[in-house]
């Protein structure tokens, strides 16, 4: 099946995070199929941990309740998208839709390891993120 993501997938996305947070857990069965919410509580505890990413999105779409409707899911998805790729200079060809509908997990993975290079390139470089 397209949509099985390979354990060394899942191994690198652990190894790029886990400098950075532990809690919401990277185990092998949420990135499998990695849902809108766990993603959503990633990129919380990112922004609390780190700084990165911070000023990105309003207060509202910080809060999980707010983000119930699929437009506001996908706005949310597509703004991270979008600075990921702008802050590691990397395409992803990964869509917010295909991760709302828990398509594509592998490429779902991949913004999540580009998420971790860039904080790793942000410890290494010593940059300041600007909000």
């Amino acid at each position: 099946m397209a949509d099985n993501v390979k354990p060394d997938v899942i191994k690198k996305t652990q190894q790029m995070l886990l400098p950075y947070f532990t809690e919401p857990p990277l185990t092998e069965k949420l990135l499998r199929k990695p849902p809108f919410r766990y993603i959503h509580d990633i990129i919380t505890t990112i922004i609390k941990k780190t700084g990165f990413l911070d000023g990105l999105f309003t207060a509202a779409e910080l809060q999980s309740e707010s983000l119930k409707d699929r437009s506001s899911k996908i706005k949310f998805l597509n703004k991270l998208i979008y600075v990921v790729e702008s802050t590691t200079g990397e395409h992803l060809s990964v869509k917010a839709n295909k991760i709302i509908a828990g398509l594509e997990p592998a490429k779902t993975n991949q913004l999540l390891q580009l998420i971790g290079k860039a904080l790793k390139n942000k410890v290494e470089c010593g940059i300041k993120w600007l909000s």
